[in-house]
């Protein structure tokens, strides 16, 4: 299979063979991020077919906005104590009082 040219304006749609790591990759320069193969993101894909990849991008920026603390209280970070969250927490709101942000 070759490879489809993806642009802002590709359309997300059923039995279009639009590989899903393309479409990831497409992501990923877009904004920066590693995106893992999970169910969340896949569902929130499917959520997305008939909108275009710019107007998903859009959706997908909105849907990955977490602050610190909510990121923390994923499943993933249970093996930090609580007060290493907090101290964490702490942290990140001081460093944005500088004006610096790491994310």
């Amino acid at each position: 299979m070759s490879k489809q040219l993806l642009s802002d304006d590709t359309v997300i749609s059923i039995g279009k063979s639009i590989p899903l790591g393309e479409i990831r990759a497409f992501f990923e320069t877009h904004t920066g991020k590693d995106l893992k193969r999970d169910r969340e993101y896949e569902t929130w894909l499917a959520g997305q077919i008939g909108n275009t990849l710019r107007d998903a991008l859009a959706q997908f920026c909105v849907f990955t906005e977490k602050t610190t603390e909510e990121r923390l209280d994923e499943k993933r970070f249970d093996f930090i104590s609580a007060s290493d969250k907090a101290f964490i927490a702490t942290f990140d709101k001081e460093v944005k009082k500088l004006g610096y942000d790491y994310d």
